[in-house]
This record gives structure tokens, sequence and C-alpha cells, in this order.
């Protein structure tokens, strides 16, 4: 919802006063290196969700890596093993040399596009979120609540 289309489709006075959140990117490595991919195949890397989906996306493959099969049991497992430390820093865009590093028998530590995936004790993982409003016609960012 946070676009220029709705903007366009219900008019920036209709929208006066609104405060609307979507997922932001930290101020990191991997969400510089994903800018740089996403740029180059013709996308745009601050779309809604499009670094969290790259990031699953990455986190599941690496976890099918590390687990060596792609079924459930030791996926959970797998999957911190390759998003927290310690280990190799992963970026975005490095499947290949992660996979060669997992064969090898080495720890990994995937820093994503969206930013690190620390697992906390209940599965979840902190992110960033930016806070917008309209002015002037567009969205403008208000804050970020980490």
């Amino acid at each position: 919802m946070v676009s220029d289309a709705l903007i366009k489709a219900i008019g920036a006075d209709s929208l006066k006063g609104v405060i609307a959140t979507r997922p932001g990117a930290p101020k990191a490595a991997g969400a510089d290196r994903f800018a740089e991919i996403a740029r180059k195949a013709g996308l745009d890397p601050k779309a809604i969700f499009a670094a969290q989906a790259y990031d699953a996306a990455m986190l599941l493959a690496l976890a099918i890596e590390k687990n060596g099969k792609a079924e459930r049991a030791g996926l959970n497992k797998a999957l911190r093993a390759v998003a927290t430390a310690p280990g190799e820093v992963i970026l975005p865009g490095e499947f290949a040399k992660a996979k060669k590093l997992l064969a090898a028998g080495k720890d990994i530590n995937y820093e994503g596009a969206a930013g690190s995936h620390e697992f906390d004790a209940n599965g979840d993982v902190p992110g960033v979120i930016e806070q917008l409003t309209v002015k002037d016609g567009k969205w403008t960012v208000l804050g970020v609540i980490k």
C-alpha cells in the first residue's frame, strides 16, 4: 500500500495524516550488495518485501545445503546454523561460495539483504521498519523503528 499508485488512485489530500509502515533495510553490507544485484537485474531493491523475500529464499537454500536434504527434519537447526555467527560471512549473491564452504564442513553466517538473521530463543529475527506519511504528494520517511 505504500506506493505511488495509492496516492494516484485516491489523491494525496485523502491521505493527509496517514501513517504507514513498511519493512526497511539496515545500513549493512548485505543490504548494499542486494541493492546492487537488484538494480543490475532491473529490479527495485526497495520494493515492499523484496529484501525479505530474497533472504527467505537464500536462507532456505542454504539450510537445505547444510542439512543435506530438502526434508523438514533438521531444517530448523540448519537454518539457525547458516544464519547465525560464528562463521564466514556470506552476502547476497554468494550462494556458490556458501555451498562450497558448507561442503567443506565450514561454518557460515548469512548477512542478508534485510540485515542479520540472528534468531532469538522464540525463533524471531529483529528487523527494521520504516514509518512513512504522505508529504508534498509523495511518501516521506518519518523515521526508522529497530
